[in-house]
């Protein structure tokens, strides 16, 4: 079986922020990864995301996390198959400061 990374890449404007995958309830739509299943892979472990900036959001009225300017995510996978084709969707929210 053979190892690889999926990468995401989001390059944001200035001012604009992408929330971290990890939100309280009730707050922003927080960014989630959703895969297809599929026999020609494995997921290994959830999708890793680097240390996010958290601070009080008024509008929300509660701590969030978020990104700015660039930021990649990961998510190891084991394939089954050298011609493997990863799908899935990806939800998030971002806002403008």
């Amino acid at each position: 079986m053979t190892e690889a990374t999926v990468y995401f890449k989001a390059s944001l404007g200035h001012g604009w922020h992408l929330y971290s995958q990890a939100l309280p309830e009730g707050g922003p739509v927080k960014t989630t990864f959703t895969f297809v299943d599929s026999e020609s892979f494995v997921l290994v472990g959830k999708v890793v995301e680097p240390k996010p900036t958290t601070k009080y959001e008024k509008y929300s009225d509660m701590k969030v996390s978020y990104f700015e300017n660039v930021v990649v995510f990961q998510q190891e996978i084991k394939l089954n198959d050298e011609r493997s084709v990863v799908n899935g969707s990806i939800e998030f929210s971002i806002k403008v400061d």
